[in-house]
């Protein structure tokens, strides 16, 4: 299934008259390679709202950077896209979720233009994607300001904070964000391994992003993301504790250790392989 001419023959069925077979060949692309010029180029074209769904997760499972670039073409498109079960949501809220996962920085101002015509629901995910890949709420945003704009709207901030913010780094991004929160971490490094950890305990956004820069540090992926944030911040303070010497970290903070009375998961855990 995975060979070259399995995949030119899948390709075909792209431009398939039938709106099952399209979503069908989206859905089976991802694990066929890239492929991203005829995801994209049927993008451009395909007007069922079934098919552009699948075609949206096609590209949010598509590695190539130019990903980015198609997902956020997607952001002022009208269209509504059919999730089965779950209903109908606009094409741009669906767009912007996957940008949201990418980690990212690039699409940052299409979001940001996408924001003020947006309809609530994509406004919402807009919003989303946009504390995901700076690290920043719109409190943070405004705090970090130099000089505030006159229109004090959402997207007029969101516009000033680019501007003076765009020549730095996603990481230098990720160290600010944390820092207005009030995690003096100054860069993404297991220096401020401890710090990461009381973030993951935090907003959704400083949760995210510090799960993620701690996978990122550690080589270790754990499906964090998907549990209660009380759970992955117990679990990443276990799991560098178990660790710091070995892994040369500084000492661990004596209130954030999950020994003794501070590990709600004694019984559990201490069955758990330390491998």
């Amino acid at each position: 299934l995975g060979s070259r001419s399995a995949a030119r023959d899948v390709l075909t069925l792209l431009d398939d008259p039938s709106p099952g077979v399209r979503a069908a060949v989206a859905r089976a692309l991802p694990e066929l390679g890239s492929h991203l010029p005829a995801l994209s180029a049927r993008l451009s074209t395909e007007t069922h709202p079934r098919v552009l769904a699948e075609l949206v997760h096609a590209l949010s499972r598509t590695a190539d950077p130019d990903a980015t670039l198609a997902l956020a073409s997607l952001l002022q498109r009208p269209e509504a896209v059919d999730l089965g079960s779950a209903g109908q949501l606009p094409l741009a809220a669906l767009a912007a979720e996957a940008l949201a996962r990418r980690d990212d920085p690039a699409p940052v101002p299409d979001l940001i233009e996408a924001l003020d015509p947006a309809d609530p629901i994509t406004r919402r995910q807009i919003e989303h994607a946009l504390r995901i890949l700076t690290n920043h709420d719109l409190r943070a945003v405004a705090h970090a300001l130099d000089t505030r704009p006159e229109d004090d709207s959402p997207a007029a901030l969101w516009r000033a904070w680019y501007q003076e913010h765009r020549r730095l780094t996603r990481d230098q991004w990720l160290t600010r964000g944390f820092q207005i929160a009030g995690f003096p971490i100054e860069e993404i490094s297991l220096r401020y391994v401890w710090e990461l950890c009381q973030a993951v305990a935090e907003d959704p956004h400083l949760s995210y992003n510090a799960q993620r820069t701690l996978m990122r540090l550690s080589g270790n992926e754990p499906q964090s993301l998907g549990w209660p944030r009380h759970d992955a911040n117990f679990y990443w303070r276990r799991w560098f504790e178990r660790r710091w010497q070995r892994l040369g970290l500084p000492p661990m903070p004596p209130h954030l250790t999950t020994l003794g009375p501070n590990n709600p998961y004694a019984s559990d855990d201490d069955a758990e392989d330390d491998s």
